[in-house]
């Protein structure tokens, strides 16, 4: 079994909330997502953070 882990700060002091702003019509974390969905070989998907926000939207898009 293959888990990618997506490691994400929540207290970014450049750009607040860089992962979960808009992007276009996506989100840095919904890219990141959807780029390891595509990729064979992986069974898992993990969000690691330390913000409550930014795993909420993890959840949201169906990974742990």
């Amino acid at each position: 079994m293959i888990t990618a882990v997506i490691p994400i700060r929540g207290g970014s002091t450049r750009c607040k909330n860089k992962s979960v702003r808009k992007f276009g019509d996506t989100t840095l974390l919904e890219l990141r997502v959807k780029i390891l969905k595509k990729v064979k070989g992986i069974d898992r998907i993990q969000v690691n953070s330390d913000c409550d926000f930014v795993l909420e939207k993890a959840k949201e898009l169906g990974v742990e």
